[in-house]
């Protein structure tokens, strides 16, 4: 293999994805959903014995994970694609190594750097740390989803790779 490229233009609905789908499949996440879930249940199943400040907590509480959080992340969405990714990131798959062009910022990683890859169903993410990661939603990797697959099985530890059939 020479190279492969492709080029990603990041949207909002693509960001937000992303940005829920990592906060919620995470430790803290889980753990503000389950809070909330049991905020609302107490909330309702103790309703008759409840003081109004306590139900106005219970409320907050409740939303604070199922709703407020979610507003955020959609929010913080907006803001970045404006100004991170206001240009399409070209990528460049090549043997060793695969690197990233968006306007005059370039980066390289060789595939060893490569922590795990993702797949929420719309996104393909391609970890190099705990927290950074490169977003390729399949819609824009159309007709090369399957070839830009079999170089990464062929560069990643099969058990690095989590990916749902497209």
């Amino acid at each position: 293999m020479e190279s492969f490229k492709f080029d990603i233009k990041i949207t909002k609905e693509d960001l937000s994805s992303f940005l829920i789908y990592h906060n919620y499949t995470h430790f803290n996440g889980l753990f503000g959903i389950a809070v909330s879930i049991v905020a609302i249940a107490y909330l309702i199943f103790n309703f008759n014995h409840l003081e109004i400040t306590t139900m106005a907590v219970l409320v907050i509480i409740g939303l604070l994970y199922t709703v407020v959080n979610p507003l955020m992340l959609r929010q913080r969405a907006v803001r970045q694609v404006d100004k991170v990714f206001a240009l399409p990131i070209t990528y460049e798959l090549k043997a060793e190594t695969f690197t990233l062009v968006q306007g005059d910022q370039k980066a390289e990683f060789p595939w060893k750097d490569v922590t795990k890859i993702k797949d929420n169903g719309r996104l393909m993410i391609i970890y190099v740390s705990k927290v950074r990661g490169f977003i390729w939603p399949k819609d824009q990797l159309g007709e090369n989803y399957r070839e830009i697959v079999a170089i990464l099985r062929k560069n990643v530890d099969a058990d690095k790779i989590k990916l749902k059939d497209k």
